[in-house]
């Protein structure tokens, strides 16, 4: 009997690693925009989804991390290469955490033994900026924030983010509106405002906060404000000044030349 419930054991990890694996690549097929980064995502899937211990390689390494502290980090692997390290035990550490809506850690909560359950116990937030989303969630006033966009659309062209760029807006956008709803929500001034006001300051908040980063990445980018060079923007620069930043001779120094 011990034996036969053993063998069931393993053919359900085996068998749930496969079904995880194929989840995983049909997913990631299906929320890429292009075939080219369909094809991607799937080839960098598959390198570790489709391993029959993989469900059990991702365990192991959670409930290590869940040793020291509670919970463990899920990571956003990039590439094939990081999907593989990701697996790995104390190697997974080096690999880009996932980041909620707010720039900070997700993390699976438990101790290291129930890091090996398929199922995970959420503690009720003591939150209160979630707490008083959820409230107006509940109310149907406002939706739970998404995560941003990974691109931005300038004067109708779409541009692609990539993972440093989407990171970037993530974190600094997500925490910067995670900061200003601290101190504003439980206020007296909050207090005062209907739940209509409340809903409509929250998701302005979030998206100011998104915009301010990324205003931010295209000043990097040279988008907005003139072009990028070593020497400053060209934005707001008269013809010949805009001519030395990019390191050509204006006008006025080709007669001279000649």
């Amino acid at each position: 009997m011990g034996k036969c419930s053993a063998a069931s054991f393993v053919n359900n990890v085996i068998d749930s690693s496969y079904l995880s694996g194929l989840t995983q690549v049909l997913d990631s097929v299906r929320k890429a925009d292009k075939w080219p980064q369909k094809l991607t995502n799937m080839f960098d899937k598959t390198a570790a989804s489709f391993s029959p211990w993989s469900s059990f390689q991702r365990s192991f390494v959670r409930a290590i991390e869940a040793i020291d502290k509670e919970g463990a980090v899920v990571r956003k692997p990039k590439g094939a290469w990081e999907t593989l390290k990701a697996a790995t035990p104390w190697v997974s550490v080096g690999v880009t955490p996932r980041k909620n809506v707010w720039g900070e850690d997700v993390v699976i909560p438990g101790t290291w033994l129930e890091q090996w359950l398929p199922w995970k116990t959420a503690k009720e937030t003591t939150d209160k900026v979630e707490i008083e989303i959820e409230r107006l969630n509940s109310l149907g006033l406002i939706p739970y924030p998404g995560m941003p966009a990974k691109y931005m659309s300038i004067k109708g062209e779409r541009i692609d983010l990539d993972d440093e760029q989407y990171d970037t807006l993530v974190t600094e956008g997500g925490k910067a509106a995670k900061k200003r709803l601290d101190n504003l929500v439980g206020t007296a001034y909050w207090k005062m405002l209907s739940d209509k006001e409340k809903a409509s300051r929250i998701q302005r908040i979030i998206k100011t906060e998104r915009k301010k980063s990324r205003n931010k990445i295209k000043r990097q980018l040279g988008i907005g404000r003139g072009l990028a060079t070593p020497w400053g923007t060209t934005k707001g620069k008269p013809a010949w000044q805009k001519s030395m930043a990019l390191g050509k001779k204006p006008a006025w120094q080709k007669s001279i030349a000649l």
